[in-house]
């Protein structure tokens, strides 16, 4: 059984490398191929080719600025920061249970993601998972993710799209693996907090479309909600990439600021 004060300190030395992989991304140190500072609000992507059906991921059809500032992520409840991949094995279980609670005739309602109805998010999150598990795990790109078919909700291939993700942000070197992402070469750890981010709004979408709960934990969302507001900056609020922040009601909790700051309209 291991020490667990050895564990403790693994788990610091493994949080502490991924922040110094941040750091040495966002200030250039080693990183002769990232897209460096000056290279804001377009579509850089440095030696990577994005599979013909891929939505890059953030919001809807984003594409992101390169100088991306990490944040620091809220501490969980045992006091340490809380690791991208903490935040995803709460909310792809989450997500999940909110595809298996999806009627047929739900697939087409509007979203407040613009362009997408819920079929559309669905594909969106899917085509992602599919483009970016061999990224976490180093491997060569597969073929695109198939469509949503028409009339039936795709519970099994979505678990199994999701489940898979989490699989490969949680193996072993993929938080310190750069990911050539559809905005140019991040650590793992940077990339896997976008899916995060991804992940959490877009679960928003698919509840209230659906009519569905959502209530997220406080520390993930928390986490989340540093990360978004330390990586949009308003040169990417576009109209294309994110829109204008709307005014969440007075009375709204974090994640409605976070879906609001997002460019949603509650």
């Amino acid at each position: 059984m291991a020490d667990p004060a050895t564990a403790s300190s693994a788990s610091m030395s493994s949080a502490s490398s991924h922040r110094r992989s941040e750091i040495a991304w966002r200030t250039g140190a080693n990183t002769s191929e990232l897209v460096v500072a000056s290279f804001i609000g377009t579509s850089a992507r440095v030696g990577s080719s994005r599979p013909e059906k891929f939505r890059p991921l953030s919001h809807c059809d984003t594409e992101c600025r390169a100088e991306l500032l990490s944040g620091i992520p809220a501490a969980n409840q045992r006091g340490r920061p809380m690791e991208p991949t903490d935040q995803l094995a709460v909310i792809i279980p989450m997500l999940t249970n909110l595809v298996d609670q999806l009627d047929a005739d739900q697939l087409t309602a509007p979203t407040a993601c613009a362009n997408f109805d819920v079929s559309g998010v669905l594909d969106h999150m899917m085509g992602g998972a599919a483009a970016f598990v061999p990224a976490f795990r180093g491997e060569t790109a597969g073929s695109p993710a198939s469509t949503v078919t028409a009339g039936r909700v795709p519970k099994d291939d979505y678990r199994r799209a999701m489940n898979g993700l989490l699989d490969a942000a949680s193996s072993p070197g993929a938080m310190e693996r750069t990911i050539d992402a559809p905005f140019g070469q991040v650590p793992g750890s940077v990339f896997a907090s976008f899916v995060a981010f991804d992940g959490l709004v877009h679960g928003w979408d698919i509840a209230t479309a659906a009519g569905l709960p959502y209530d997220p934990p406080a520390d993930v969302v928390a986490a989340v909600d540093e990360f978004a507001r330390a990586t949009l900056g308003p040169e990417m609020r576009d109209g294309d990439t994110f829109a204008i922040a709307t005014e969440a009601p007075a009375a709204a909790g974090r994640l409605e600021k976070l879906v609001a700051f997002s460019g949603r309209t509650l």
